[in-house]
């Protein structure tokens, strides 16, 4: 297919040689994005959905680069000069590509897992009473990613991931993008 790395898309883009389309759902687009990006979902993806008049290279970016690839080869045949963003958003940020969110977005998105292990550890209850003792290790294990995430994070950033890692708060665990190489906050 046509892929281009990061760093060439993040060139194109900043010099104005491409348009940088986001084509996932509102959800992901939402929790961040960079802030050049227009924001076409894949299923939207068509050439009545381009600004009118584009002449520019396409870079569409995904999460992973599937649906990029997918989007590329709907307007490929249609003339359109378009190119996937090979690793997707997290290459762009390893790449030092800005990115922003909506505002809540992370708060939504926590509320969102907090809700869907409350609902495991329930589901895992109701199995457990009615099927088999053996659906006790679902609620165990739902049970601690909720405790995971009620878990309060300390102010001005998350804790150290790992060996080597410091605090988000701090400028060394910032990648090149400017995220915390943990939690990616910004």
């Amino acid at each position: 297919m046509h892929d281009i790395d990061a760093q060439t898309a993040l060139e194109w883009v900043k010099s104005g040689q491409a348009l940088l389309i986001d084509v996932r759902s509102a959800g992901e687009f939402a929790a961040g994005h960079a802030p050049e990006a227009v924001h076409i979902p894949v299923g939207s993806l068509s050439p009545s959905a381009l600004p009118p008049g584009e002449k520019r290279k396409l870079v569409l970016v995904c999460a992973s680069g599937m649906r990029s690839s997918a989007g590329c080869g709907a307007l490929r045949p249609k003339g359109f000069e378009a190119y996937s963003l090979k690793g997707g958003m997290s290459a762009w940020v390893r790449a030092g590509g800005a990115t922003e969110a909506a505002p809540g977005a992370a708060e939504a998105a926590a509320r969102q897992q907090k809700l869907m292990a409350g609902g495991a550890v329930v589901l895992g209850l109701a199995l457990t009473g009615m099927v088999h003792p053996g659906f006790l290790i679902l609620t165990a294990l739902a049970g601690a990613r909720l405790v995971s995430l009620l878990r309060p994070q300390p102010l001005g950033g998350c804790s150290s991931g790992g060996p080597g890692q410091t605090s988000c708060s701090t400028p060394e665990a910032r990648g090149k993008g400017g995220g915390c190489s943990n939690c990616g906050a910004r």
